[in-house]
């Protein structure tokens, strides 16, 4: 074998597993997401969204601070803001001088449907019941739209609705976060399988949601 193409070879192996010891750490610590919370947050959060929510009707539903960074002593802040007359929620999150949003829609049969601006909700497959898709730089108002769209799509085809109330979204948004870490770690070789998640995320970017092949498939293919 070429020197030049062992050495392709041995980079390439050592790329892999570095990203997936890295995907592993993450994916153990965001499994009990309940001991990364660090209290709430009573300030302003995030600014430029909060004016964007409050200008469209959307009220504060909750704030906190969550330690979901590995190797970070910089933790995320989290804003929740509720639409008004539904169960929608945008999700702010901050960390350092960046902020990437989302919408979520918490479904019956514990279900949720998430709509982000930002590629790395597309990071980790979702368990049963969970859908997202990713339209990515967006402003708020047109992903909202993305958002509507997708759940009536989910109503017409699938015949999941959004509940009727969420009385404590931070707790179900850590309990999803939890289901989904869970998913996982119960797939075969999933530690070594991560970084292939990762490469394949770009063609799942601006792709509206499609009917998945079952009741159970809970993103893109």
């Amino acid at each position: 074998m070429p020197g030049w193409l062992s050495l392709l070879l041995f980079s390439s192996i050592a790329w892999w597993l570095t990203v997936s010891l890295a995907m592993a750490l993450a994916i153990h610590r965001l499994s009990r997401p309940e001991r990364l919370l660090l209290g709430n947050d009573e300030g302003d959060c995030h600014p430029w969204l909060q004016a964007w929510a409050r200008s469209h009707g959307f009220q504060r539903a909750d704030c906190f601070r969550f330690a979901g960074v590995p190797g970070s002593r910089e933790p995320v802040t989290v804003a929740l803001w509720r639409a008004p007359d539904t169960q929608c929620f945008l999700v702010g999150y901050a960390f350092r001088d960046s902020c990437r949003y989302e919408f979520i829609t918490f479904l019956d049969q514990g279900g949720l449907l998430t709509t982000s601006a930002a590629r790395e909700s597309l990071n980790l497959p979702l368990p049963p019941g969970q859908f997202v898709q990713v339209f990515e730089g967006l402003a708020p108002e047109d992903l909202l739209a993305q958002h509507r769209l997708g759940l009536a799509f989910l109503e017409r085809h699938l015949m999941r609705r959004p509940v009727e109330e969420v009385h404590d979204p931070q707790a179900q948004l850590l309990d999803a976060m939890r289901r989904q870490m869970e998913h996982v770690l119960s797939m075969p070789l999933w530690y070594l399988r991560s970084p292939w998640w990762g490469l394949t995320r770009p063609r799942r970017i601006n792709r509206p949601l499609v009917e998945p092949p079952s009741a159970t498939a809970g993103t893109l293919q």
